[in-house]
Formats: structure tokens, C-alpha cells, sequence
């Protein structure tokens, strides 16, 4: 009997010592987990972080190129524009008007607005144009060379001090951005109401 005592003190004991063992080792395992969860969030909240800087920079960036190359776009549509719909015969010949828009467009589409045989052209009556508005630019995203463009222009026109006559055009056009000139101007035609 003494040794069955005997027998029974080191099971137990032995169940005591793996049960001790076993949570030893269960407390060393969930520390483990709970450090490489600790870690794993350090990460993910560090990348989180990153990634909002980094989409912050970008939308920063795409907006100052694409900004800029609107206003580039503006710029370049209220010259050639202005001086196509804003003259009067009177003060300013069709050479010092193909000369204000020569600023803004290549040789070709210069050519296509104001052709050379026409810059000796002089009215004999006078003859009063002016935009009723900013032309109006509509144009899709593109990752081209070139942008196609859209563009719609409202004036009014007074023949020898006659009624104002108001008229809408549209014209397609390509412009390139990094020469800041339309490359290729064209009338569409005539909008009517």
C-alpha cells in the first residue's frame, strides 16, 4: 500500500510538474502571439501612415500638373480666341490678329484660323466683334503626346454700327501641353439656340 502511496505522489507530482510546464508554455506562447500582434499592428498602422502621405503627395502633384496645364490650356484658348472674336477693322489689321495668335498655336493651325493670302484683307466697313464670354474648353483626361479639345465660343458682331448679331462656334482642336500651342485648330460650325 505505502508503495502504491508512493506510486501516486510522483504521478501527481508529475501531473503537477507538466501541468506547471504546460502553462509555463501557454503564458510564453500567448505573449509571443500578443508581441508578433503588437508588432504586426506597429506595421500595419506605419504603412497606413506612409500610404496616406504618399496618396496626400500624389493628389498634390496631380494637381499641380494637371492645374498647371489647364491654365496653360486657358491661356493659350483666351489668346488665339480673343484674337479671332475681338477686333475691330478700324484699330487692328488681320496681320497684328495671326500675330497674337501665333503665340499660341504651330504654323499649321495658324494657318488653318488666319491664312497668310488673307493677311492684306482690309475691310471697307467697320466692323466690331467682341467674345460675350470666356470661350468655354471641354477636354478628357489623356495620357497623349497631345489633348484633344473641345471648344465653344459665343460673340456679337456690329457691321457699320448695325445691330449687334450674336453667333456660337465650336472648333476642335489638339493642344500640346508641353509647347503650351494648339497644333491643330479646326471650325466644327455654327451652334444654333
Amino acid at each position: 500500500m505505502e508503495k502504491k502511496i508512493f506510486i501516486m505522489k510522483i504521478i501527481s507530482g508529475a501531473c503537477i510538474f507538466c501541468f506547471a510546464g504546460m502553462l509555463v508554455f501557454y503564458i510564453t506562447l500567448v505573449n509571443s502571439t500578443n508581441k508578433i500582434i503588437g508588432d504586426k499592428d506597429q506595421k500595419i498602422s506605419t504603412l497606413t501612415k506612409q500610404n496616406k502621405e504618399l496618396d496626400s503627395k500624389y493628389n498634390e502633384l496631380y494637381e499641380k500638373k494637371n492645374g498647371n496645364a489647364n491654365q496653360q490650356l486657358v491661356l493659350a484658348t483666351n489668346g488665339v480666341f480673343s484674337s479671332l472674336f475681338d477686333y475691330d477693322t478700324k484699330k487692328i489689321s488681320i496681320a497684328d490678329r495671326r500675330e497674337k495668335a501665333s503665340q499660341f498655336t504651330t504654323d499649321e493651325a495658324l494657318e488653318a484660323i488666319f491664312p497668310k493670302q488673307k493677311n492684306a484683307y482690309n475691310a471697307s466697313v467697320q466692323t466690331i466683334s467682341k467674345l460675350k464670354e470666356q470661350p468655354q474648353i471641354f477636354y478628357a483626361p489623356t495620357n497623349n503626346k497631345t489633348q484633344k479639345v473641345l471648344i465653344i465660343v459665343e460673340n456679337e458682331v456690329t457691321i457699320q454700327g448695325s445691330d449687334k448679331i450674336g453667333a456660337k462656334f465650336m472648333y476642335q482642336a489638339e493642344f500640346d501641353p508641353l509647347a503650351n500651342k494648339f497644333v491643330s485648330l479646326k471650325n466644327a460650325g455654327t451652334l444654333n439656340e
